[in-house]
């Protein structure tokens, strides 16, 4: 069992997996591993499996969802990189706008001074290639319509 556990830390301290280790919950009991959670990707889950199955005569249990609704690709990457220096070139406070892309699917979500910036950073990003559909969170304060302060 002394193995199992070295493993098991190794996979935890893993900082490939660092990420995908912060939403799961490893239950270990004799020779059985629980695993509880959610994975953002089924490669992510897949990586986890593979190492445990490298420890011999260990079960697991693996009870976790994978993120299918946002799953980001190599593509989404990029396309959120090209977002982000739209949003820089044309909104004064873009660094108040979190963005997050899947499948081409750009969601906007925090504050901007006023209405007009909210539709300009939809118009920034709806004439980027490859963006599919744009979910626009954005918000702005009503209280005082001249001039609203972005800290």
């Amino acid at each position: 069992m002394k193995a199992t556990n070295t493993l098991l830390k190794n996979l935890i301290l893993n900082r490939e997996l660092k990420s995908v280790m912060d939403e799961l919950k490893f239950v270990q009991r004799e020779n059985l591993v629980t695993i509880t959670g959610r994975f953002k990707s089924e490669e992510d889950k897949q990586k986890v499996l593979l190492m445990l199955g490298q420890i011999p005569g260990l079960n697991i249990l693996c009870d976790v969802m994978v993120d299918d609704e946002m799953i980001v690709s190599e593509n989404d990457l990029v396309l959120k990189t090209t977002v982000l220096k739209a949003l820089k070139a044309g909104i004064k406070y873009y660094n108040q706008i979190v963005v997050k892309v899947s499948a081409g699917r750009v969601f906007l979500d925090g504050k901007v001074a006023n209405e007009n910036d909210r539709c300009i950073a939809f118009s920034l990003v709806d004439q980027i290639h490859g963006v599919k559909s744009i979910i626009n969170n954005l918000t702005f304060s009503r209280l005082n319509k001249s001039a609203v302060s972005m800290a």
